[in-house]
């Protein structure tokens, strides 16, 4: 266990902004983790963090920050047509998507390079490219905080939607994951309908590697990871996606297309999520409102991928990044009617 009090954060979260938290503990075993919620040394609120990857600080953090060290990944069940992996709650995402994707198991392979850990992952239902986490998981095991008894969540108990679940609404602030066990697949499973992964690959592979369903997760994951990388590339500071893709109504999209037409901005990629229910991308809703690459008080609105915001100054105000998050929800919803809805943690 590792004790840091009154610690600068600037290198614990990915959009490196400098702030401070009273302490920051790393613990390597669950018999840490109750030590430190039973102490009346260390001060509440007790906040698991990972990479600091989806967290935006909008001051300095008062209370206790935890980091998991728990990192084990071993099969805990196989047959012939899945495997069940139990995987610690500080183990990065992209190394279980590079160790399955090597093994020929389906099921990680398009959420490859998302900056996440498992304990992080599984709160927020980290997606991309036509993939949840909760496709994959089968449990998630959490100590209470109150009791700090051991919890085995099912996936249904975990109750995920789009970057939600329980863990983040009628369970927030109770529980601390310590591990998941994922269910994955051997036989083949590959989704490719997601952007142009599908034609990238039928590019470098052959349209028959896609008909024949030849393809392997190796394959798939190696392309994710090129795509990811020139989207976002290495060094930038960002918490990734800012804003969640809405769900929108028949009503808004029509508001939307008709917008869209008097403006010239062409037809809205939008995907069918159920009759009557609609998804859009944010980053279109923001590229057409004119946001690309707009930089204010050291936060930048990306000029490759708008829906992400990069801090580009040297000494960042945490609230730059709150002013500029109100600018563009105003702004969307006074030219589409789209109420944008944050994806990151706002502490």
């Amino acid at each position: 266990m590792n004790v840091l009090q009154n610690i600068d954060l600037t290198d614990k979260n990915s959009f490196g902004l400098k702030v401070k938290a009273d302490y920051f503990i790393e613990y390597e075993s669950v018999e840490d983790l109750k030590e430190i919620l039973s102490s009346k040394q260390y001060p509440a609120p007790f906040n698991p963090i990972g990479t600091g990857s989806n967290i935006v600080f909008t001051k300095d953090f008062k209370g206790t920050l935890l980091s998991s060290l728990l990192k084990e990944l071993e099969i805990i069940k196989e047959d012939e047509n899945e495997v069940l992996l139990k995987v610690g709650s500080g183990l990065s995402i992209d190394e279980i998507c590079e160790w399955t994707a090597q093994r020929g198991y389906w099921g990680m392979e398009n959420l490859s390079l998302i900056p996440a850990v498992v304990g992080a992952a599984v709160i927020q239902n980290i997606g991309a490219y036509g993939t949840e986490i909760k496709d994959v998981v089968y449990a998630v095991q959490c100590i209470d905080k109150e009791t700090l008894n051991l919890r085995e969540f099912s996936l249904e108990e975990c109750g995920y939607d789009y970057r939600e679940s329980n863990f983040k609404t009628k369970f927030k602030n109770r529980y601390i994951v310590i591990s998941a066990i994922l269910k994955l697949s051997k036989k083949y499973k590959a989704i490719l309908e997601y952007g142009d992964v599908k034609t990238r690959l039928i590019d470098r592979y052959g349209e028959d590697s896609v008909i024949n369903e030849n393809l392997t997760p190796l394959q798939i994951r190696q392309e994710i990871v090129s795509i990811r990388k020139e989207k976002i590339p290495a060094g930038i500071k960002t918490a990734g996606s800012f804003f969640k893709n809405p769900y929108i109504d028949e009503n808004i999209l029509y508001n939307i297309r008709k917008v869209a037409f008097e403006k010239g901005f062409g037809e809205p990629p939008v995907f069918e999520i159920s009759k009557e229910l609609y998804k859009i991308p944010a980053a279109w809703l923001l590229d057409k409102a004119g946001w690309k690459g707009y930089t204010e008080n050291g936060v930048e609105v990306n000029k490759y991928q708008p829906l992400v915001l990069v801090n580009v100054g040297e000494n960042t105000e945490p609230m730059a990044v709150v002013q500029m998050k109100d600018k563009l929800i105003q702004s969307i919803k006074e030219l589409f009617e789209v109420e944008l809805c944050v994806e990151v943690e706002l502490w």
